[in-house]
Formats: structure tokens, sequence, C-alpha cells
């Protein structure tokens, strides 16, 4: 009975003895509860959209600024050409992950590792790593990395293969080292 009663107040359901007096309400009572928690609902949104309106007011935004910053996105033309459910994107997304993985775990957790990459430092923060791929992958990205044009499409595999290549001498580091 305990565990019924627990779940009746998780689930916010009245008990069935609070369900069978309501049937002996009369019935323009019922309609007149009813409306006044209506009433109530309605003007908890009425006040919800108050709130709303303060904020958005005291926020004062700069309509001029973002059509400005809307022109200027729209001048650059960036797009990725990223298709998560193209598999050589997929793959990329994850091989980059777990060289991140296994370089930080690698810099953290073994004295004798360092990063090999010349442009990082020999023990790089979450930081600097997340900077890096970011700068790195728009780069790739202006050198057609993610070129939809079949003559292109050497690029990707080839890249995956060598950062597959590093993710494995990670983990071969960090297990012949202490």
């Amino acid at each position: 009975m305990k565990d019924k009663k627990i779940l009746q107040i998780v689930n916010l359901s009245p008990s069935e003895d609070w369900i069978e007096k309501i049937v002996e309400i009369h019935p323009m009572k019922q309609i007149v509860w009813a409306s006044i928690i209506q009433g109530c609902v309605f003007g908890f949104m009425l006040l919800s959209f108050l709130g709303i309106s303060i904020a958005t007011e005291a926020n004062d935004f700069d309509f001029e600024q973002m059509k400005k910053d809307a022109t200027r996105i729209q001048a650059t033309e960036f797009s990725m050409d990223f298709n998560i459910e193209n598999p050589q994107h997929k793959y990329f997304l994850a091989i980059n992950i777990l060289d991140m993985a296994t370089t930080i775990y690698g810099t953290k957790n073994r004295t004798s590792l360092v990063e090999g990459n010349p442009l990082l430092p020999e023990r790089p923060e979450i930081e600097e790593l997340l900077l890096h791929k970011a700068l790195t992958i728009y780069s790739l990205k202006y050198l057609g990395l993610f070129s939809t044009d079949p003559r292109d499409e050497w690029n990707l595999p080839f890249l995956n293969t060598g950062l597959s290549l590093i993710v494995l001498s990670n983990l071969h580091n960090i297990h012949t080292n202490d």
C-alpha cells in the first residue's frame, strides 16, 4: 500500500478515494472549481508572459548590430560540408576524439610521455588541444578535406588512416611506458 501511495505522489495522481468523491459533488460545483483552476493556470501563463517581456526589454537588444553581424556571416559563405551520416566523416570525428583522449591520458598519467606535435606544449591542457583541433579542421576545410567532388574522395580516408596510426602509437606508448 505504501509503494502505491508513493507512486501516486510521484505521478501527481490523486488517490482513488478522492476520485470517487468527485462523483458525489454536484456538477455545478465541479464546473466552478474547474473554472477557478483554469483561471489560475491562465493567470500564471499571463504572468509568465509579462516576466518574459520585462526580461527581454531589460536586455536592450541591438537589432542594427544583429543585422550587420548577419551580413558579415553571410559574406563569409562558410560551410563545413560535414555530413555526420557519411561514414568517413563519422570516423574522422571519432578518431579525432580518440586522439585527444589518448593524448590527454598519456600526458597526464605517464611521466615519460610528452606531446609529439611541435605546435603544442609537451603537456598540453584540454583547451589547447581543442583549439589546435578546431584550427586544424578549419584549415583543412579550406584545403578541400570535406569536398564532395569525386576527385577529392581520397583526402579524408588518407587523413583517417594517418590519425588511426597516431592513435595506435599513442595507445602503444601508454601501454609500454610507466
